[in-house]
């Protein structure tokens, strides 16, 4: 007699909507998915805690909860702890629970694996962390770069002929200040490109003399 039987092999919710309504069904089961990326640094020594994974390409989001008493607890966080954000992570045979909303009940390192960083997560990785200021109120040169980390291309256009997309080059209003739009395209291959938006607000700042 088998006294201990197999696991149930588990659902994979690449295709399932992550959203209370499509993963209630889920509730207790054992799930994998692929194409997550990890939000923010774990960095853990003790207690418990929970990490969190998102798809950029369609917006899923996800927290897995780690518990200070399960089994393997240094093993998970010396899997999770290097890991850098936007690292690629593979979820196999987690549960799905449930405090207010769906998260991952995590039981062992297993449930974790390095993941591939796809094209359509490149894209979109290099389009998260391009950065542009908020305001500009002298002339200058700002850098728009044409490449991103992982490879891919960067093209840059704007909306208004104060911000040059091609040089970054900034010109100053004759007056007052003005709104620019730019726009990054990120590409990579034959992916959907990942597009970011800035809208900067290019002039000088004007003072006012309270009068008493």
């Amino acid at each position: 007699i088998n006294e201990t039987p197999a696991l149930p092999s588990p659902e994979s919710l690449n295709d399932v909507d992550f959203t209370n309504a499509a993963l209630l069904p889920y509730q207790g089961q054992l799930v994998s998915f692929e194409g997550f990326l990890l939000e923010s640094d774990v960095n853990v020594t003790s207690g418990s805690f929970s990490v969190y994974l998102y798809n950029p390409t369609n917006g899923k989001k996800i927290s897995a909860r780690v518990e200070s008493s399960v089994p393997g607890y240094a093993d998970i966080i010396a899997f999770l702890n290097p890991l850098a954000v936007d690292s690629p992570v593979n979820v196999v045979g987690a549960i799905v629970g449930w405090y207010n909303n769906y998260q991952l009940a995590i039981t062992g390192v297993s449930n974790f694996a390095v993941g591939t960083l796809t094209d359509d997560l490149k894209v979109h990785v290099d389009a998260n962390v391009l950065t542009v200021p908020e305001f500009v109120t002298e002339a200058g040169t700002l850098t728009l770069p044409t490449s991103g980390t992982n490879g891919t291309t960067i093209t840059w256009t704007s909306d208004n002929v104060l911000i040059d997309a091609t040089t970054g080059a900034v010109t100053m209003p004759a007056s007052g200040q003005v709104t620019v739009t730019l726009t990054a395209t990120v590409t990579l291959n034959s992916v959907v490109p990942a597009v970011a938006t800035f809208e900067v607000l290019v002039g000088e700042i004007t003072s006012f003399t309270a009068t008493i």
